[in-house]
């Protein structure tokens, strides 16, 4: 169902644009408004993901060493390096 049109001084009666003699201010812009020929070059910041190649390989040591950390202290102590070196 749609919504019934009403005039346009109905609209401005119904918001109080004409209570107390009071119009809204109006906006002036400082500049003309048009858009620009460019857009501002932003990179994002540390998005990449960091050390997936070492906490796959010690992942896979975990997964070969039924998740036992013994065996794989290396691969872990590379991943750890790994992720202190990105902070």
């Amino acid at each position: 169902m749609a919504a019934p049109a009403y005039p346009a001084w109905v609209t401005r009666w119904v918001s109080g644009q004409w209570r107390n003699k009071k119009r809204p201010p109006t906006l002036r812009p400082s500049r003309t408004l048009a858009l620009a020929d460019k857009v501002a070059n932003r990179r994002e910041q540390g998005t990449e993901a960091t050390c997936i190649t070492e906490m796959s390989v010690m992942m896979a040591c975990w997964k070969q060493n039924d998740f036992n950390d013994t065996p794989c202290a290396e691969e872990i102590r590379m991943f750890y390096d790994c992720v202190a070196k990105a902070e």
